[in-house]
């Protein structure tokens, strides 16, 4: 269990509440600094999250899909285009530690090429991790080598 200061709770607990743990999907997208570090080499195409995302709801039943990013209107405009059954939410009113722990929450990840959500996947309990490169310290991830 992860233990967080008691300000946190309140907020953190309606966010937490409002998902169906068994079927809620979380999807980490990273723009930032990563559009401009090594000439954008480190920002994952369109074509990775389509697929993980195709992978996911071929395999599992999803009720909701929440998106997480640094930059939630550019992750909107870009999975926005994606058109599923499942109810789209983001928490983006909530803090980034509170974002963090909901993300590590989820049912199933597909995570970015950052600390942030491979420690939000590495602290999950998920069913599915789906990542853009092999870890060789979690092979049970599953990656799509972008």
């Amino acid at each position: 269990s992860i233990l967080f200061p008691r300000k946190l709770r309140g907020v953190y607990q309606v966010a937490l509440s409002s998902l169906n743990h068994s079927k809620t999907l979380g999807i980490h997208l990273r723009f930032g600094d990563f559009e401009s570090w090594h000439d954008g080499n480190y920002l994952l195409d369109i074509d990775y999250y389509r697929m993980a995302i195709n992978m996911i709801l071929s395999d599992y039943e999803v009720s909701d899909i929440i998106i997480f990013s640094d930059d939630i209107e550019k992750a909107r405009k870009l999975l926005g285009k994606f058109h599923c059954k499942s109810q789209i939410k983001n928490f983006s009113n909530l803090k980034v530690i509170e974002q963090f722990l909901l993300l590590s929450k989820c049912s199933y990840l597909i995570i970015s090429n950052s600390t942030f959500s491979h420690w939000a996947a590495y602290l999950s309990n998920a069913n599915k991790i789906i990542t853009p490169k092999i870890n060789p310290f979690y092979p049970q991830w599953e990656s799509l080598s972008f």
